[in-house]
């Protein structure tokens, strides 16, 4: 009995093994790695069918995100479509997990774990993921803006740059709507462009604050100052003049706190005050060092010697002489243990040192010619004072009608006084401008002492013509003298 129960199951099984072979005979490829029986019937004796462990494909999932803007990129979205591998799913990006941030192309390709009825799958190709720009728009706070407070005669451009990863644009500073920097004091409102660049946009009018540009302030070394030490009975003003390019406001110079120019011997502490000028503040109380004035010392043991101009000996000792305009008046020094400092002309210095002093003038008129001389580092005034007066001399003879004398002088001052000498012959004088047009006639008579006013213009050359009219009781011909000055009275 048990005999024939196997004997079935043996044949039953070898039905069932024939029946799946010539089935499994009969088999197609469906494409997607699943072997379908074809015209199995829902009966199993009659067809049994034996599905496969399948391979995902890349078609067997929707995949999403690949198009993205810097700035909010997201990852890759890869999902399976319905009956399809659930297995997880590793995204790659140029072959690296990261997920990338940066502008540009990335391609795409992503691995399933295996999962039930589903193999494991690498490399699946998943596109490609693209990261475009979004251009942003710069404001103010994305830069860094200095140099807004300076200084009058030191002006730079107001410095404005762009913090890290701001645009790069090129910037353009205005300043009170200009593009002009400016130079002078004040408060001027800065705005500023900046240009588009990669990923970023242009924009205008973006506030940059104020430039404060303030005068500057004058300083002592910013003056020459010089005539600190100077002698008793020649003193002169302290000189403070600007160096280049600083301050030329009105300079007030004090003497131990006194506008007031000190002349006696002795030291002054010297203060000086600076007005305000363009671009600058003004200053009060700047050092200006200290003046020394020295006592002059005289020394009545120097001589002299002046001579005419044929140089023969007049004097050695103060006095005055007469000269005609237009000759010499040498004056020489004689103590050698002397160093002649200054030469003084109605008491201005007139820059002469030597031991020998000409004079010469052809304006008529008195000249006080005085001396210092210097020893032992220690300056004397020889106290020693020549007055010069100098006249026009002249002859004039009969010969051809006119006859006449010519003599020019230099005006200084507005009204000069002509004095005749000497009348011995009857005349008249003429005056003349330097373009020899005349201006005046005056008529001399025979004998005639007098004096006439003329109005000039000072400083210009003038010229006096004396004509003979006649002559005097048989005379071959006369003689006379003139003299010009500024004053009324006869010299």
């Amino acid at each position: 009995m048990r005999l024939l129960k196997l004997l079935g199951t043996l044949i039953f099984l070898a039905i069932i093994g024939f029946l799946v072979m010539s089935c499994l005979g009969e088999t197609i490829d469906s494409g997607n790695g699943i072997n379908a029986c074809e015209d199995c019937g829902e009966v199993i004796h009659e067809c049994i069918c034996m599905p496969l462990v399948q391979n995902p494909i890349a078609s067997d999932f929707i995949i999403g995100n690949l198009t993205q803007t810097a700035g909010s990129v997201t990852a890759v979205i890869i999902t399976p479509q319905t009956g399809k591998s659930t297995g997880t799913i590793t995204i790659f990006y140029n072959g690296s997990t990261t997920l990338p941030v940066n502008v540009g192309t990335y391609s795409i390709t992503f691995n399933v774990a295996a999962s039930a009825g589903w193999n494991a799958a690498e490399g699946l190709d998943g596109g490609s993921l693209s990261i475009n720009f979004i251009n942003q728009t710069p404001n103010a706070s994305d830069f860094d803006i200095n140099n807004l407070i300076q200084t009058v005669g030191s002006v730079t451009a107001v410095m404005i740059t762009p913090k890290t990863g701001k645009s790069t644009g090129l910037i353009t500073i205005f300043y009170n709507g200009s593009t002009t920097l400016p130079t002078s004091a004040g408060t001027y409102a800065v705005t500023f462009n900046v240009a588009a660049s990669t990923g970023w946009n242009a924009v205008t009018g973006l506030n940059g604050g104020s430039l404060g540009i303030n005068n500057q302030n004058p300083v002592a070394s910013d003056f020459f100052i010089g005539n600190l030490n100077q002698t008793a009975g020649s003193v002169t003003a302290v000189t403070i003049t600007p160096q280049e390019g600083k301050s030329t406001g009105t300079i007030t110079v004090l003497y131990n706190g006194s506008a007031t120019q000190p002349t006696t011997v002795g030291t002054y502490t010297v203060t000086f005050n600076v007005g305000a000028s363009t671009g600058w503040n003004a200053a009060n109380g700047l050092n200006g060092g200290t003046l020394v004035i020295e006592a002059l010392m005289p020394d009545s043991r120097f001589e002299y010697y002046w001579v005419n101009e044929h140089g023969s000996l007049v004097t050695t000792s103060g006095g005055s002489t007469s000269i005609s305009a237009g000759t010499d008046l040498i004056i020489t020094a004689q103590d050698p243990s002397y160093t002649v400092k200054q030469w003084h002309l109605n008491g201005v210095n007139t820059g002469h040192s030597n031991n020998t002093f000409t004079f010469s003038s052809d304006m008529v008129g008195n000249y006080t010619i005085g001396l210092f001389v210097e020893k032992n580092g220690k300056i004397y005034n020889t106290n020693i004072l020549i007055t010069v007066h100098i006249t026009f001399s002249g002859n004039v003879s009969t010969g051809n009608y006119p006859d006449y004398r010519e003599h020019s002088f230099t005006a200084t001052a507005s009204t000069l006084f002509i004095h005749f000498y000497r009348g011995t012959l009857s005349s008249n004088a003429y005056i003349y401008d330097k373009s020899y047009n005349l201006i005046s006639t005056i008529p001399i008579n025979s004998y005639s002492e007098a004096s006439y006013s003329q109005t000039v213009t000072s400083g210009q050359v003038y010229y006096i013509r004396i004509v003979s009219r006649s002559v005097y009781n048989g005379y071959s011909g006369g003689t006379y003298q003139i003299a010009v000055s500024n004053s009324s009275t006869r010299p």
